[in-house]
């Protein structure tokens, strides 16, 4: 089958030399066009319900909030998987969509599925926040310091001792 290629290399030196170097040529200007970026725009199909119920605890929550958003979501398409949580005066639910789905189009299907549903007098609206890597924060860590006394030097101290160890380390950009 390929048999014909080494025969014709040879026979053709000139017409192989020309398509080695246009694929040379195209590759390296199709790399430096290529935009860089630290986080890519990436669609992500995620939407993420929380609701807040003050001084209820997990059970409480889980029974009266979202076992009832979890029902009514259920309704949706296209849904890849729900995934809930209750903890302490907060229920959170996250629905992960199939990827190529119309978020904007879910997020009102959303709206109106939770605005369906009885919650307890106390609780909360629930809010609805539609996963987007751009709008999120792409540090993987953030320090916070919190000064006793005299804090007036303790920027300094994190300006001057902090951020240049922690920029040292390879892989940190800012």
């Amino acid at each position: 089958m390929f048999s014909g290629i080494p025969k014709f290399a040879i026979k053709r030196p000139v017409c192989i030399f020309i398509c080695v170097l246009s694929l040379i040529v195209f590759g390296t200007s199709s790399v430096f066009q290529m935009p860089l970026e630290s986080t890519p725009e990436i669609e992500m199909p995620v939407l993420m319900i929380m609701t807040s119920y003050y001084g209820a605890s997990p059970e409480e929550i889980d029974q009266s909030v979202t076992d009832r958003i979890e029902v009514a979501l259920s309704t949706i398409s296209e849904v890849d998987s729900i995934t809930s949580m209750s903890m302490e005066n907060m229920g959170m639910t996250v629905l992960q969509f199939y990827y190529g789905v119309d978020i904007d189009k879910k997020y009102q299907d959303v709206t109106s599925a939770l605005a369906m549903i009885t919650l307890p007098d106390d609780a909360q609206k629930p809010t609805i926040i539609e996963m987007n890597m751009s709008a999120m924060n792409s540090s993987i860590m953030s320090l916070s310091v919190e000064a006793s006394s005299g804090g007036s030097d303790l920027k300094n101290y994190v300006e001057d001792n902090i951020v240049p160890e922690l920029k040292r380390i390879k892989g940190v950009s800012d």
